[in-house]
């Protein structure tokens, strides 16, 4: 029984891949958005992401993210085991140890965003610092005598 239940997990795993990447073409297709955004005078800073720490920015955020949605699960599913515990003391340690390794989870991860978002901005120079304008160059015109 243990083998078809593996089996079961599995082929719903494979098909829940399937749907998500044979459906991104479909989500590929901006169906005009970005024709809508020029003329709304938008701007669209993701695409315009060349550099490379623009673009580890961008992964960085991600990543980030996904951390967000592992900590808001792993809390989730430790009080639900807390509160159906029904007076277990070992249920009980069992949700407080996800807990609070969650926390510190999500303590270290932002512990180290901050170090290195302080290291790439003030020793390196290269992180989210505001861009300063330079004064643009006048041209004067003079005119054309005859």
């Amino acid at each position: 029984m243990t083998n078809f239940k593996k089996t079961i997990l599995i082929t719903i795993l494979l098909t829940i891949c399937a749907v998500l990447f044979l459906s991104l073409p479909s989500f590929a297709d901006d169906y005009g958005l970005t024709d809508a955004a020029k003329v709304a005078g938008l701007k669209n800073e993701i695409n315009k992401q060349t550099t490379f720490f623009g673009v580890v920015g961008l992964v960085v955020n991600a990543v980030l993210s996904l951390v967000g949605i592992i900590f808001f699960a792993l809390t989730l599913y430790a009080g639900l085991r807390w509160m159906t515990a029904r007076g277990d003391s070992a249920a009980v340690d069992k949700a407080k140890d996800i807990l609070e390794s969650a926390a510190i989870g999500l303590i270290i991860v932002i512990s180290a965003y901050a170090i290195v978002n302080f290291v790439f901005t003030n020793l390196i120079g290269t992180g989210n610092t505001t861009p300063t304008t330079t004064p643009e160059a006048t041209t004067e015109t003079t005119p054309a005598t005859t």
